[in-house]
């Protein structure tokens, strides 16, 4: 045989091999629940590179980001996800609380990602969100950070605590009530909706978390926060259930640990991104009212109680589990 044949062979064997193992490869579509410029997009669109080069991930699992709300608005994106039209969704529970009541709890859980692991409160999200959504919850990769009340004047403080009275804030469902107990008009919008309503004075601040304010250059017009936070941050990845039990074991196996190891890294970058966005804030001339005292334990307790009691009547049969595995009384 001819060393030019031989040599021939030799890379038709090396090409067949190559695409028998690139056949087996798993490619998982993951869509956004926000636009680029927010930071938990920014966060998840760093890993997702750095994963698909891995060693462990090469020929055995890929994942492809298609793009967000201008691939598919928000409203739309949890029947995408039950339906199966994309693998992955990046996104927090209030975008599915019309079908998924209990994802307050997740709002209202004061644990890390890791210790709600270990007291099965994941174990039991996924029991709920699989029977209403078709969903698993993968990872839960923006957590420990807390929400605030930002507004554009000086607020009201009646006996040190805030009063809303009067004020229209910028909204969604899970500030409904807690907006509500102080006086305030809620105003539901996407955060797309946000700077211009604050350009035109629609509305007279927001409820939102401690990052991912500058990233929508809203301190343009809101000046005045309110502290401590409440709850914490709840951006999951999520899975559409069906495809994920029927990933090859391996598949599932690499893409587990690696996203456990990167939610576990999360919680320190969160807690950095908060400090660096305050610190942003402070330059650019926003105000913290810090709340002490008995004013202070008001505030953190009636938004804890409001989240909790809302699960409670959403979700009676589930109330007591939730409560216990995904809150340290």
């Amino acid at each position: 045989m001819r060393v030019g044949t031989i040599g021939l062979l030799a890379s038709l064997a090396v090409a067949w091999t190559t695409a028998a193992v690139n056949a087996q490869e798993v490619r998982l579509r993951a869509v956004m629940g926000f636009p680029k410029q927010i930071i938990f997009v920014q966060q998840f669109e760093k890993w997702v590179p750095a994963f698909n080069a891995s060693e462990a991930a090469k020929g055995v699992v890929q994942i492809q980001i298609v793009g967000g709300p201008e691939v598919t608005p928000v409203d739309a994106q949890p029947t995408a996800m039950r339906n199966g039209v994309f693998d992955l969704w990046l996104a927090p529970t209030a975008y599915a609380l019309g079908q998924v009541p209990e994802g307050d709890a997740l709002l209202g859980s004061n644990l890390t990602p890791t210790q709600a692991r270990q007291r099965g409160g994941i174990d039991l999200v996924n029991r709920i969100y699989g029977e209403r959504l078709n969903v698993q919850l993968v990872s839960w990769l923006a957590a420990g950070v807390g929400f605030h009340i930002y507004l554009v004047d000086t607020p009201k403080m009646v006996n040190g605590v805030p009063d809303l009275k009067g004020l229209k804030i910028r909204s969604t469902p899970i500030y409904k009530e807690w907006l509500e107990a102080m006086g305030a008009t809620n105003v539901v919008m996407h955060a797309a909706e946000v700077y211009t309503a604050l350009e035109r004075k629609v509305v007279d601040g927001l409820a939102w978390p401690g990052v991912a304010f500058t990233d929508l250059s809203w301190q343009k017009f809101v000046k005045h926060r309110i502290d401590p936070a409440v709850w914490q941050l709840e951006v999951m990845l999520w899975a559409n259930k069906p495809k994920w039990e029927s990933l090859p074991a391996k598949a599932r196996e690499v893409l587990q640990k690696a996203l456990l190891d990167h939610e576990n890294e999360q919680v320190a970058a969160y807690a950095k991104l908060a400090a660096d966005e305050r610190a942003k804030l402070t330059q650019e001339g926003m105000t913290f009212h810090m709340l002490q005292g008995d004013a202070r334990k008001q505030w953190v307790d009636r938004a804890n109680a409001i989240t909790w009691d809302r699960v409670k009547a959403r979700s009676p049969q589930h109330h007591v589990e939730l409560r216990r595995t995904l809150f340290a009384e």
